[in-house]
């Protein structure tokens, strides 16, 4: 990947498109009611971002813009939204630099930022899953970043109790594996996946018709677990 292909991509905003979208150049903070006063640290903390954002786009300055990414997080009086996302672009920039131990760091600073409620359930799934994306596209299945990466984030899902963004995250690593006929490490996830998706025991009889009815609908998380079990048994049968 050159310089010029090189873009931080978004973090689950749409509005937080680099290159594309005009409206960030703006720098404004949008709330919901007008009698709400911004808080002075966390507009300092958009600007230094969006200032080293700006700064990347003019010159292509790794080291430059690592620093500035580094400032927003130091410069946190509390953890929040925009030292979330500078960790987001550290982490890119580190990668793309070869820098994977820094990343890995910066990644396991990130993670604490979901486990400790720092931002909303929302952003923080929404941007975990476009850098989930980002990683599994610039490593092979068999490099121990990629697998460092997943245990970190994979643990992270099951404290946050968020199975289905890690049952997504074991099928897309299962998928890497089978594409590259890595036959050992799919069987080791599927398996993984099965014990996952094991339907729990009603508490009694009586109360298990019911409570089938209520969790089998569309939408559900019986129906959604009977989809992803499809695709294990498609990976099953390839």
């Amino acid at each position: 990947m050159s310089d010029e292909d090189f873009d931080f991509g978004d973090d689950g905003d749409k509005d937080e498109e680099f290159f594309e979208a005009e409206g960030d150049e703006e720098f404004d903070f949008e709330y919901e009611s007008s009698e709400e006063e911004p808080d002075e640290d966390e507009v300092t903390e958009q600007n230094m971002y969006f200032s080293t954002k700006g700064q990347w786009k003019d010159d292509r300055n790794f080291p430059a813009a690592i620093e500035g990414f580094r400032r927003v997080v130091a410069n946190e009086k509390s953890r929040g939204e925009w030292g979330f996302k500078a960790l987001k672009q550290l982490i890119k920039l580190e990668m793309e630099q070869k820098l994977y131990k820094e990343m890995i760091e910066d990644f396991k600073t990130y993670l604490e930022y979901i486990t400790d409620n720092n931002v909303s359930r929302n952003k923080a799934e929404n941007s975990l899953s476009s850098l989930i994306e980002f990683v599994f596209q610039n490593f092979h299945e068999n490099d121990p970043v990629l697998e460092t990466f997943y245990e970190m984030t994979h643990h992270t899902l099951q404290l946050n109790k968020n199975e289905r963004q890690a049952t997504k995250l074991t099928l897309k690593l299962a998928r890497k594996h089978l594409d590259h006929q890595n036959y050992d490490k799919l069987i080791r996830l599927l398996s993984q996946l099965h014990q996952a998706l094991e339907p729990q025991l009603p508490l009694s009889s009586s109360s298990s018709g019911l409570q089938n009815q209520q969790n089998s609908g569309p939408g559900s998380g019986e129906h959604l677990k009977g989809n992803v079990l499809l695709e294990v048994y498609e990976l099953e049968i390839y």
